[in-house]
């Protein structure tokens, strides 16, 4: 990796080009597949071949072989490997309704309010004198703002 990073004049460390590349070999095979994940599908293409090309070379010189076989070389990726949107989306999506889920719950828990005059005899041990009625138009307490018609 090495060498390819300084053959092809790249700007990264052993460890990034490290974790851009994974290979891996067929079960009972000795064929090496070589993955290279990058933003730019070309030069992840690049790359591969350039690795591919470093290995052959090594893979001689250690196995004291005359030459490599090569089944294929590296291809232009058509389609991108990640991020998938429909994963990220849809762990958004879940994660957005826990996140309601405890706001809501913690909204409840939290609110001390006193509601009914149950709550008033519950709470501060008093009866209640009096209780206002809500108009017809009040809803909560709160005032409705009603639309007028106009012709």
């Amino acid at each position: 990796l090495e060498e390819v990073v300084q053959g092809m004049g790249l700007d990264l460390t052993y460890e990034q080009m490290k974790g851009k590349v994974s290979v891996t070999t067929p079960t009972d095979t000795r064929i090496l597949a070589i993955t290279v994940k990058d933003s730019d599908p070309v030069m992840a293409m690049k790359m591969a071949n350039a690795i591919r090309e470093a290995a052959s070379v090594h893979i001689m010189n250690v196995m004291d072989i005359q030459a490599v076989n090569v089944a294929e070389t590296a291809n232009m990726p058509m389609k991108k490997a990640s991020p998938s949107v429909l994963k990220n989306t849809f762990i958004g999506g879940v994660l957005g309704v826990f996140l309601i889920i405890a706001v809501v719950l913690v909204r409840y828990l939290m609110d001390d309010t006193i509601k009914t005059p149950e709550d008033v005899e519950k709470y501060l041990q008093l009866s209640t004198l009096a209780v206002i009625p809500l108009n017809e138009g009040e809803a909560d307490g709160k005032k409705k703002k009603k639309k007028v018609k106009r012709s």
